[in-house]
């Protein structure tokens, strides 16, 4: 087959016109392929790409378009998910296909690509991974073929992406990026037995730093992925007996052997990316396939299959796991013989199981990105609630529910739930849910405590430092024009409104006399700061002051994790704290009175309960030093608010509630009037980041669960102290 390919380009974006228009063109002045068409969804985009090939047929219709001009092959490059979609279509078409990374965002997009291949099969379907083919990649991987199989790789692949999202609206960065490195890798040392994943997450509600280790008969790949980093660097080094190779790409490698540096390459095409990192050479490779029948490239789409299942495994990886692979993976599911693979039918099915969820989508919907809950809603049976009633209650398995539910789990409720096997809480408390008559059902209970725990303790920091800082204070006394004098003299009379309580009042009379009214609780403060002015107007650093928790769950952990580089010292007061965790976390156990009376900051981590309600009284309160700051974002009931309120008025401490014995809080209560008190409407875990990270929690939950992992959920004793 001597004849130019003919092509039509699918997708004309950013990265079309950055690599693979100006790839094309160089064959196509090459005599290699001809151009037929360009396709986009936005119509200007396909105009101006065809401008560029000197064509004049281009369409936001692809498969019209195909259908028009009878193409040998297309090239597609579109975001991920279409690319899937585009890439089955095509090969039914019976047209050759060259499809840009990734291929697909999950298994099921995967398999779909490669049963659409398998029935075509007489056409090159190939999944384009370009570093493979990139010049400096290509020359050292040929000095290493002629030595022998190489028995070690390392991949090295950063960004200066901190605090962005995964690009291509994917919601991570192996499928997104990293996918790169993770094909590197194979072509290298082949497709591996078995994985070991650590990951973590900086300045990002996703995993942007992962250490992933490779291992087959061959040796093994060890994979730093960092898109915290400081700036954007590949490199990629294999060893081999006696010779080690370095790619650094896009421009250059080195060649060692022996202990001596025997070449060192550098790429002539330092102007062109399209050259340089290899689309060029994927084409020439793909239309080699092409014109030699070899419809099996090494990166066809039973590749792409293999490779997204891989990253499926990497994903859904625990901290350290080490998880085996099977190579033979066939609509989802391991096959381990051919005679067993011949006997399957190609089809996908799935056994998904039947969520009820006790909000409505609208409101559910803000625990996830859209392609997230896309994928949440296609793997499961979803059933959202109204306000009429539990229906579909009677068939599911699972049933997430919260504070915020539309409906709430009555016993009957329970009762009728025939199939349910777990319920989950978004957020802390779960005993709305009738915890018990769940455990006797043998229906596990979860929550997503651990979720919400960053924001909180980010809350408690923030108010730490607002708080010995008089942050609130000061800025109110800035607006008000006191720069130098913070307790400014101010004539407050209140002999009218005393004399007026003698007598009954019109309500329209009081509201005219209220301001009075209510400049007399921070007259009060006022009078009783100036006698301590000395004190109270100085800061208080952070560093070095005793921080004292009550309670310890979740939260507290977090908070003593922020507390850490303030070398702070940390009193607890709980009766569930280990031996271990004090040594872990570097703590004290105290006394409830102890810890009341000798630390600058209070913060509480308690559920109520019976021996929990109002355990922060009266005399607990009158033991606070001057100058305490008490924070508050468990539960309101914990402490006596009206014993609270008579401290805060004597003007020497501060408080930070997010928590209140009655909420919404009441437009009368004395809390509102008082200054050294900042308050806000329970909202200490209310953050993008942490709505993210309670979809996540769910979706993890989930899939242990349903694939038999060994889950530990609440039990009876541990509910029994929680709010």
């Amino acid at each position: 087959m001597n004849e130019k390919i003919k092509f039509v380009l699918i997708g004309c974006g950013k990265i079309a016109n950055g690599v693979h228009i100006p790839a094309l063109k160089r064959l196509v002045a090459e005599n290699k392929i001809e151009m037929l068409g360009t396709s986009d969804l936005i119509l200007q985009n396909a105009k101006s790409a065809s401008l560029r090939f000197r064509i004049n047929k281009y369409s936001d219709d692809w498969k019209s378009l195909v259908e028009e001009v009878a193409p040998d092959a297309v090239s597609i490059c579109l975001p991920p998910r279409l690319n899937a979609q585009v890439s089955k279509e095509a090969a039914q078409m019976g047209v050759h296909v060259f499809c840009e990374k990734p291929p697909a965002i999950n298994l099921e997009e995967a398999i779909m690509m490669e049963q659409a291949s398998s029935m075509n099969s007489k056409q090159t379907h190939m999944t384009a991974f370009n570093r493979r083919h990139s010049p400096i990649f290509k020359k050292l991987k040929s000095h290493s073929d002629k030595l022998g199989q190489p028995i070690n790789f390392y991949g090295s692949f950063s960004r200066p992406s901190m605090g962005l999202l995964p690009v291509d609206k994917v919601d991570n960065w192996i499928i997104s990026d990293s996918i790169h490195v993770i094909d590197t890798s194979i072509a290298i040392m082949g497709y591996p037995d078995s994985i070991i994943v650590n990951k973590k997450s900086i300045g990002s509600s996703y995993p942007n730093v992962w250490s992933i280790k490779l291992i087959n008969e061959n040796g093994f790949s060890l994979l730093n992925l960092n898109y915290a980093a400081g700036r954007r660097y590949e490199r990629f080094e294999w060893s081999g007996s006696g010779y080690s190779a370095v790619a650094e790409l896009p421009l250059k490698g080195f060649w060692f052997q022996d202990g001596s540096i025997e070449k060192k390459i550098k790429s002539d095409y330092k102007d062109d990316l399209s050259m340089s990192y290899g689309f060029y050479n994927e084409y020439k490779y793909f239309i080699k396939c092409i014109k030699t029948n070899n419809m099996n490239p090494d990166t066809d789409f039973n590749y792409a299959k293999k490779i997204t299942y891989l990253i499926e495994r990497i994903l859904d990886a625990e901290q350290g796991e080490i998880i085996k692979l099977e190579n033979n993976i066939i609509n989802g599911t391991v096959i381990n013989n051919e005679k067993e693979k011949d006997n399957i039918t190609i089809k996908v099915t799935e056994n998904k199981k039947n969520i009820l969820i006790l909000h409505d989508r609208k409101y559910f919907s803000k625990y996830f990105q859209q392609i997230d809950l896309d994928k949440f809603e296609g793997k499961y049976n979803i059933d959202y609630c109204n306000s009429k009633g539990l229906n579909g209650i009677s068939e599911c398995d699972i049933i997430i529910s919260g504070y915020e539910s539309l409906i709430r789990l009555r016993a009957k409720d329970i009762k009728n739930a025939k199939n349910l096997k777990l319920v989950i809480a978004v957020g802390s408390s779960v005993n709305f849910l009738n915890p018990k008559i769940l455990i006797d059902k043998n229906i596990m209970i979860f929550n997503t405590a651990k979720a919400l725990a960053e924001s909180v303790a980010e809350h408690c920091l923030m108010a730490s430092l607002s708080g010995l800082r008089q942050l609130i204070k000061y800025d109110a006394n800035v607006r008000k024009g006191n720069w130098n004098n913070f307790f400014q003299d101010t004539d407050y009379s209140f002999g009218i409104v005393k004399r007026l309580r003698k007598f009954k009042i019109p309500n329209w009379i009081k509201a005219i006399f209220r301001p009075l009214y209510v400049k007399k609780v921070d007259a009060i403060i006022l009078k009783n700061q100036k006698t301590n002015f000395e004190n109270l107007n100085k800061f208080s650093d952070l560093t070095g002051q005793t921080v004292g928790l009550i309670g310890w769950g979740h939260i507290a952990r977090s908070f003593v994790k922020l507390l850490k580089p303030f070398k702070c010292k940390v009193l607890v007061n709980s009766d569930h704290i280990t031996d271990d965790e004090l040594i872990q976390f570097n703590l004290h156990s105290v006394g409830l009175g102890e810890l009341l009376s000798t630390s600058k900051i209070i913060s509480i981590h308690k559920g109520v309960n019976e021996k929990s309600l109002k355990l922060i009284g009266k005399s607990e309160i009158a033991m606070l030093k001057p100058n305490t700051v008490l924070i508050n974002t468990a539960r309101g009931e914990v402490i006596d608010e009206t014993a609270l309120i008579e401290r805060l008025m004597v003007g020497d401490i501060q408080a930070f509630l997010d928590v209140f014995e009655n909420e919404p809080i009441e437009k009368k209560n004395p809390l509102i009037k008082l200054s050294n008190v900042t308050l806000t409407p329970h909202i200490a875990c209310n953050s993008f980041q942490n709505d993210l990270r309670i979809g996540k929690e769910l979706t993890k939950i989930i899939k242990n669960w349903d694939k038999g992992k060994n889950i530990s959920p609440l039990d009876i004793g541990y509910i029994s102290n929680m709010t």
